[in-house]
């Protein structure tokens, strides 16, 4: 296949722009007017085309106004995802092709090839609709113990303890110290560990995972949230889980990152056992967007965390893996489910279509987490008011 066609200035096309599994998403710019010189980005997907490797594209509409710029529309990540479309698979024949058509002076011909992409577009997509009825079977109505106010108001993540079976780790967003509660399955708040001199500026989740040393459980705690969109890098603190007998973690590994196109608000992170690769979960954006740390992660350097596709849903809070592989992302109104088959990656499992788990909702829930002999999963939300309490409901699996 030959290098697509860069666009001269006053001219306007269509074509399609693909993100390969390094998660890598070139601007539309660089797609219309790329550098077609040997190693330039528009032949580099040309050469990755060819091998097979890619497996997700955008389409892209629009005038190139100069040799610098790109005015356009994204219509998979912004139309589409809005209408609840997802594109899925490989569409070999119409890759990174462009079509020129003249314009006097805003006018745009639009001729049957632009219509032959359009209907590839659509036929490549389904419609985004969860089913719930291909949900596991899970208790609608949970077991619910409240704890005492005053604790744990703030809580932000938690996850299901197994050095210390039947309790669960608790995180606090912004605003409370960098402690650690460990909260018992009834409700009752048995200890308070300090990570010294760690900074809580934003913890918005927890994970109990796999890491460096085979056959350790370790607690990745996640300082990711960003409201305002103000902060260039973000931090997760990683160390092996600890027990109930100690009252501070004094040694743990700082993983700095940073997301390559500027700040996210994110509140929901996740850790593929299988890989050990970390994926952040973004809130804000239209549509969640997922940005991965491969590993091993540097603990000494600052990550440049890749961009690896989207939600088909906006507002993701906390997300669980359970001991099968299962995932389950929160957003304040919905739970999201997907389903592992195999020795699927997560990576594989984000291209298929979760569905949604009936649940009670909660005044700003933002903590899930599976239970670990996976009877079922765990929610947990903020204190809505100074006089209410919060609730650790428990979700049984039929």
């Amino acid at each position: 296949m030959s290098d697509p066609i860069a666009l001269p200035a006053g001219q306007a096309g269509i074509g399609f722009e693909f993100s390969p599994q390094t998660g890598r998403v070139p601007s539309p710019k660089a797609f219309a007017t790329g550098d077609r010189q040997s190693g330039g980005p528009v032949r580099k997907r040309g050469e990755l085309l060819r091998e097979g490797r890619l497996r997700s594209f955008r389409c892209c509409i629009g005038t190139a106004i100069s040799n610098q710029g790109w005015q356009g529309q994204d219509l998979f990540s912004s139309v589409a995802p809005a209408a609840g479309w997802r594109v899925r698979g490989h569409y070999e024949t119409a890759l990174l092709l462009l079509q020129k058509h003249s314009i006097f002076p805003i006018v745009i011909k639009i001729n049957l090839l632009i219509l032959l992409f359009a209907f590839i577009v659509i036929s490549g997509c389904h419609k985004n609709t969860p089913d719930t009825l291909a949900a596991p079977a899970f208790a609608t109505t949970p077991f619910s113990k409240k704890i005492n106010p005053g604790i744990i108001d703030e809580a932000s993540g938690i996850a299901d303890s197994k050095a210390n079976p039947g309790y669960l780790w608790v995180e606090q967003d912004s605003g409370n110290p960098n402690d650690l509660f460990l909260l018992s399955d009834s409700g009752q708040v048995l200890k308070k560990i300090n990570i010294k001199s760690a900074v809580n500026r934003d913890w918005e989740d927890i994970a109990l995972a796999d890491g460096p040393s085979a056959g350790v459980n370790y607690l990745y705690v996640a300082d990711i949230g960003d409201n305002n969109k103000t902060y260039i890098d973000y931090t997760i603190y990683r160390f092996p889980e600890p027990s109930s007998t100690i009252d501070s973690v004094i040694s743990y590994e700082v993983i700095k990152f940073r997301y390559p196109d500027g700040p996210h608000d994110a509140e929901a992170i996740l850790v593929d056992n299988g890989t050990k690769d970390i994926y952040i979960i973004t809130k804000q954006d239209a549509m969640s967007r997922i940005f991965k740390l491969p590993y091993p992660q540097s603990t000494s350097g600052t990550n440049t965390a890749i961009y690896d596709g989207s939600l088909s849903f906006t507002g993701a809070v906390s997300a669980a893996v359970s001991p099968t592989g299962e995932l389950l992302i929160k957003t304040y109104t919905s739970l999201y489910y997907w389903k592992k088959t195999g020795n699927e990656t997560m990576e594989a499992m984000f291209q298929k279509e979760p569905v949604i788990i009936a649940y009670q909702q909660e005044a700003q829930g933002e903590g899930t987490c599976f239970k670990n002999d996976n009877s079922g999963f765990y929610t947990l939300s903020e204190r809505p008011s100074v006089v209410s309490s919060v609730s650790l409901n428990f979700y049984r699996r039929n």
